[in-house]
């Protein structure tokens, strides 16, 4: 009688990619990642060919040219079933996403003779702190066309990781979790505002455990930006405990304050105006100054150079922010 021996296979290495492409990497072509993108975006090989106007046979040769190039199966095909990514197919997914954008760029760059800048920003940042880029970018920059997209902090990042901006930047906290690597340009300090009637209103060196009694007006919970600041305040002992409404943008819950329906933490600089004017105050709390960072992130990009001069100018522009006022720390920024 034989002996019969069951082996477990050695499993195939998943090929890795770089996250800035700045050539084709394992012997890759433009053409055959677009038929691979179409297919995932599609979920068809059929419905792949008829996208790009080619014949589905076309398709099947491309899809495993790229498998037998990387040495991998990109796609779990089964009759009657949709086209399912491995992680090889995953994993080069994120690589033909970068080198596409890329080459889209380049090419609308060489038909308009004009380079693009994609910047990408959460709405708040463009709002409230971005007016010394703007500022920047008309004075340096002449010659490039700025496209500016805005989203909460979850889509920006999408966009950056996806390579469809060139420059990110961002609102957080130091204790909150970066998903990529990223540089601070200044910092901005929190304050707690209420209505001028609130019965907070005019307490001074207010202890942070009497706020278990009041209600808030917070950002979207879910949002990395609430939880940027909820991080922030748990370092220094603040807890938010009644939440009466929740806002997506800043201005949205600024005009929720001066309603009454709660008091906030947002950034000084965005109300000072409104504190001036007596619509809001900043109360007083008993806390050391807490802090918000603008930073950025940015991708290796044909504008690389224009977002290194941008940047430069940019923090050579900043000054520290000041707003004195007898109801306010004349040190806040």
């Amino acid at each position: 009688m034989s002996n019969i021996h069951n082996s477990t296979p050695t499993p195939t290495p998943t090929p890795t990619f770089t996250s800035s492409p700045s050539r084709l990497q394992h012997g890759l072509t433009l053409r055959s990642l677009e038929v691979f993108m179409a297919v995932v975006k599609t979920q068809s090989f059929g419905l792949a060919a008829q996208t790009l106007s080619i014949s589905q046979p076309s398709v099947s040769v491309h899809v495993q040219g790229l498998e037998k190039k990387l040495g991998a199966t990109l796609f779990i095909r089964r009759p009657g079933q949709a086209p399912k990514m491995t992680d090889t197919g995953v994993s080069l997914l994120a690589y033909a996403q970068g080198v596409l954008n890329q080459t889209q760029v380049l090419q609308e760059t060489l038909m308009s003779g004009k380079k693009q800048l994609r910047i990408g920003a959460q709405r708040f940042v463009t709002q409230t702190l971005l007016g010394s880029a703007f500022e920047a970018l008309s004075d340096a920059l002449k010659d490039v066309e700025v496209i500016v997209r805005t989203g909460t902090f979850e889509e920006v990042s999408d966009l950056y990781l996806k390579r469809e901006v060139d420059l990110a930047f961002f609102l957080t906290s130091k204790e909150s979790p970066h998903p990529w690597a990223h540089h601070p340009i200044n910092q901005y300090r929190l304050a707690l505002i209420a209505h001028p009637e609130h019965p907070l209103a005019r307490e001074k060196s207010l202890n942070p455990a009497r706020l278990n009694d009041y209600a808030f007006v917070v950002a979207f919970k879910q949002s990395y930006f609430f939880k940027s600041i909820d991080l922030l305040l748990a370092k220094h002992n603040v807890n938010i405990r009644k939440v009466s409404a929740q806002a997506e943008d800043a201005a949205t819950l600024k005009e929720m304050v001066k309603a009454g329906m709660g008091l906030a933490f947002t950034l000084l600089h965005s109300v000072k105006a409104e504190i001036h004017l007596g619509s809001l105050v900043e109360i007083d709390l008993d806390t050391p100054p807490m802090y918000l960072q603008l930073g950025y992130a940015k991708n290796h990009t044909p504008v690389s150079d224009e977002i290194d001069a941008l940047i430069d100018k940019m923090k050579s522009s900043i000054e520290p922010m000041k707003y004195k006022s007898n109801d306010l720390d004349p040190q806040g920024s």
